[in-house]
């Protein structure tokens, strides 16, 4: 009889820092994970901010915590999704809120906690930024400042042991957090002639914007999170182990892959 099992073999993405914590995360729920960071972070040195006539501080991700200055701890902080606010508290921010992926969405947020008068929004953040947020605060009436404190390189090409994986088909899915990092994963497994593999595996995605950047590789499927939060990409995950067994009768996590890691 065959063995149910929903563990499965699992590619991280994301900038290696971020990808270690993911993993933790995953390994405790009993999955196999391989590393292989497609943006590598450059912070931005910048001169120190002393908080003066700054009212608030938006991090749109943890990237750009080693760039908040002490003075900037103390005041109130909108994060975006859970996992940025927690590493943000655990950075030592005395307040902090977590608001909504979507730009338009956490303007409303700030604009229901704070005035328009009480002083300057910051939002520390990489050198790509989406559209959404400073529109919808200026729109409002409030100042709004960017403050680059971190950029990110794209890796050159796939890991041995990410190539490896995709050629004896021991991924089940392969994560995406970002539109830059699922472009880049796509822009290397073209290159690298490895797309066909791809029929193997899953993406599973944060938001449609990210899938959008994969969509014309040859997927077994596309998933994508009914949130931009963690919690809800883990949820689509699972998802996806019990679908594969309930349509396709393919038990995740079978083979070798993630031995020892």
């Amino acid at each position: 009889m065959l063995l149910v099992c929903n563990i499965m073999r699992i590619l991280l993405t994301r900038p290696r820092q971020q990808s270690l914590s993911t993993a933790r995360s995953l390994h405790a729920k009993g999955h196999r994970v391989l590393i292989d960071p497609m943006l590598h972070l450059r912070h931005v040195p910048h001169e120190p901010v002393t908080g003066e006539g700054v009212a608030a501080v938006v991090l749109t991700s943890a990237n750009a915590l080693p760039g908040l200055d002490d003075p900037l701890r103390r005041l109130p902080v909108f994060a975006v999704g859970q996992a940025t606010a927690q590493a943000a508290i655990a950075a030592g921010c005395a307040r902090v809120e977590a608001g909504p992926g979507d730009g338009v969405e956490l303007a409303a947020l700030i604009r229901a906690r704070i005035p328009p008068e009480a002083g300057t929004i910051l939002h520390l953040c990489g050198e790509e930024v989406r559209d959404g947020l400073s529109e919808a605060l200026a729109a409002a009436g409030y100042r709004y400042e960017r403050l680059v404190v971190y950029r990110t390189e794209p890796a050159s090409r796939l890991q041995s042991r990410t190539v490896q994986a995709l050629e004896g088909h021991e991924l089940d899915a392969i994560l995406f957090y970002s539109p830059k990092t699922a472009r880049t994963f796509a822009e290397l497994v073209v290159r690298e002639g490895l797309a066909e593999h791809l029929r193997h595996a899953s993406a599973v995605c944060l938001s449609e914007a990210i899938a959008e950047e994969i969509r014309d590789l040859p997927w077994r499927s596309i998933e994508i999170a009914a949130r931009r939060d963690q919690s809800a990409l883990f949820a689509c995950l699972e998802d996806l182990a019990a679908a594969m067994i309930a349509q396709h009768g393919i038990v995740p996590g079978r083979g070798p892959f993630g031995r020892g890691r």
